[in-house]
């Protein structure tokens, strides 16, 4: 698409519906166009809610073919509030872009148009909780840490949910024996120090097919595909998936993102070093000779979400902000994203997905019980490239709304 002084039309590419309800809001058929002799950008699009909402219509656009929406849209006008019915109704927007973006050119311009029912999320699935959506400032925000943790930058995510806990070695071989009758061939035994202690040793390809299986299990849609037609489910083998192959809009299970992870980890807090505040002990988290009573026999985790007040000795509940637990220590998490050591330079502002494949290696996050500290802040980045894991790396997993 182009706009270039608004001398020929505009295609709208993307159309979306936010956020969840009874049912839905929909939107299709969405497409603009130039008003001839004008800067104004006309917007037509369908709109029905099975609910019969009231809806609030709102328009994003993207100057960089989607990856962020940051082109501001303050001259709208038109079906701004629509009441809706179940049968789709055509409505027309109208945006004065001689306001938002006057004579400029760009050849990659994405609108979206979003329906929303002004409805909260339902209420979390069972050992999740709800991480809303917003902004936060990512990276490290204090003197002490690496290059790859700059700049500071401000990242919105969308409303997302996340295990409460780590996922534990029970929890996985319970999941892991049904994939191996439902298709998936190679889910390894996972290592671990107990049944609800954090599972270890599972790499980056063994966590994304199982967290399909755990999709299907549940009857949810798996998140992970063989290829971008997204047709074959990943169940078996090694494959380097790419962002295309991913369904973001399934229910089912996913690894979080670097950039939910982080603002998970922060627990609403704003500028921390841990997930807790600025500082941790071992009072805090499972680290290296942080004092934690599984660290003397050598068991090396500790239970996962042990730290809840009925430790022993009796203790605090050391959950985050989010009621998050263990985002600092016990075992590095992994998620989503490919690791790019530059890419906060260059990163999008919403719902950032990582960089390329170039560095091989996707990105682990939270420290571990054999790290210091100092790698357990909110903003430390580590990777892995290997395919075999590490007794040290573990995950928790994700679910989009």
């Amino acid at each position: 698409m182009k706009i270039h002084h608004f001398a020929r039309p505009a295609l709208v590419l993307l159309a979306a519906a936010l956020p969840l309800h009874a049912a839905d809001p929909v939107v299709a058929n969405v497409v603009s166009a130039q008003r001839a002799g004008t800067k104004n950008v006309e917007i037509t699009f369908e709109v029905s809610d099975a609910d019969s909402d009231t809806l609030s219509i709102s328009v994003e656009i993207s100057d960089d073919s989607g990856a962020s929406f940051v082109v501001p849209v303050t001259a709208l006008s038109g079906h701004t509030s629509v009441s809706a019915t179940p049968t789709p109704a055509s409505k027309t927007l109208v945006w004065d872009a001689s306001v938002d973006f006057n004579q400029q050119f760009n050849a990659t311009m994405v609108v979206r148009v979003i329906a929303d029912d002004g409805s909260a999320p339902g209420p979390p699935p069972a050992g999740m909780v709800l991480i809303p959506a917003g902004p936060f400032e990512m990276g490290r925000q204090s003197d002490s840490g690496d290059a790859d943790e700059l700049p500071v930058h401000t990242v919105t995510v969308s409303a997302f949910y996340l295990d409460q806990f780590e996922v534990t070695k029970a929890l996985w071989d319970d999941v892991a024996a049904w994939g191996a009758t439902n298709g998936y061939t190679d889910l390894p035994v996972g290592g671990g120090s107990g049944a609800f202690h954090p599972v270890r040793d599972v790499n980056w390809y063994a966590v994304v097919k199982w967290c399909n299986a755990r999709s299907e299990k549940e009857g949810l849609t798996p998140v992970y595909y063989t290829d971008a037609g997204q047709g074959t489910v990943y169940r078996t083998t090694n494959i380097d998936l790419r962002e295309t192959f991913v369904k973001w809009t399934a229910n089912g299970y996913r690894l979080p993102t670097e950039a939910e992870w982080e603002k998970a980890a922060r627990g609403t807090l704003v500028g921390n070093t841990y997930p807790g505040g600025n500082t941790i002990g071992g009072g805090n988290a499972n680290y290296s000779n942080s004092g934690d009573p599984f660290e003397a026999n050598s068991v090396k985790t500790s239970p996962a979400g042990y730290y809840d007040g009925g430790q022993v000795p009796a203790g605090v509940n050391r959950a985050n902000g989010y009621g998050l637990h263990d985002m600092a220590g016990n075992v590095y998490e992994w998620c989503w994203d490919w690791y790019d050591n530059g890419y906060y330079a260059s990163s999008p502002t919403n719902d950032p997905r990582g960089g390329t494949s170039a560095s091989g290696a996707r990105v682990l996050r939270g420290g571990s019980w054999i790290d210091d500290s100092i790698y357990l802040r909110c903003a430390y980045r580590s990777f892995d490239t290997s395919v075999g894991g590490f007794d040290e790396f573990g995950f928790r997993s994700a679910r989009g709304l």
